[in-house]
């Protein structure tokens, strides 16, 4: 598994949604980062499974997330203010795994090329309809000149019965016109670049959901 650059952004926060009985005002979420450190090149893995109250931001998770990275020798910088929900940018990432809703949401950016792997699978505790958004910043290498750039997107409607492989198949589909991918175990879709030759620069991806405390879809990013 390769690794590089990775930007995360969270976004919205926890509300209040109805369960079978009271209304609930706290949501779990999942968390689980891995990176390299930056003395030593060693492996290191967070796995954070928190419980958040209502009313709980995603700068707040975004401080949280940055402070146990630090304390595992990951390098990471934290941007933003107090209005802004603001970034993590994560050295030498090995993959983002995330599963959140309950009203969060997160952008997975690939900075520096395309990641080895998309993979979405179906909510858990909060089933809900979602949009599956991939943008990638493209590049087409002209000779005596500068490259051409350009921009791509795809977005896809997801409902919570589908399964990690189904949306795998989607997505391929989907992209078939103007993206070169592969699908490499089955149940995730790998972008290469794209049909008209042009190289694939950068890639960020979003579940989002429209509904009262949003989904709890999972999104995995491998770089």
């Amino acid at each position: 598994m390769a690794q590089g650059l990775c930007q995360v952004r969270f976004l919205g926060e926890v509300d209040a949604y109805e369960e079978p009985g009271p209304v609930a005002v706290g949501h779990l979420v999942e968390v689980e980062i891995g990176a390299l450190t930056t003395a030593g090149d060693e492996p290191r893995e967070l796995v954070l499974h928190l419980h958040l109250a209502r009313g709980t931001r995603g700068a707040e998770l975004t401080e949280i997330v940055g402070d146990r990275l630090r304390r595992l020798g990951i390098g990471v910088v934290r941007t933003g203010g107090e209005d802004d929900p603001g970034s993590l940018w994560i050295e030498r990432a090995r993959y983002v795994r995330l599963r959140l809703g309950g009203g969060l949401s997160a952008v997975v950016a690939c900075s520096e090329g395309p990641p080895t792997a998309l993979r979405v699978l179906p909510p858990s505790a909060i089933e809900s309809t979602a949009t599956l958004t991939v943008s990638a910043s493209t590049a087409r290498v002209l000779r005596g000149r500068p490259p051409m750039r350009d921009v791509a997107a795809l977005e896809l409607s997801l409902a919570p019965e589908l399964s990690a492989a189904e949306v795998a198949s989607l997505l391929s589909e989907a992209a078939a016109k103007a993206w070169v991918g592969e699908r490499p175990r089955g149940d995730d879709w790998r972008p290469h670049k794209m049909v008209d030759g042009a190289a694939i620069t950068g890639v960020s991806v979003q579940v989002s959901s429209e509904t009262q405390g949003g989904g709890d879809w999972r999104l995995e990013v491998e770089l």
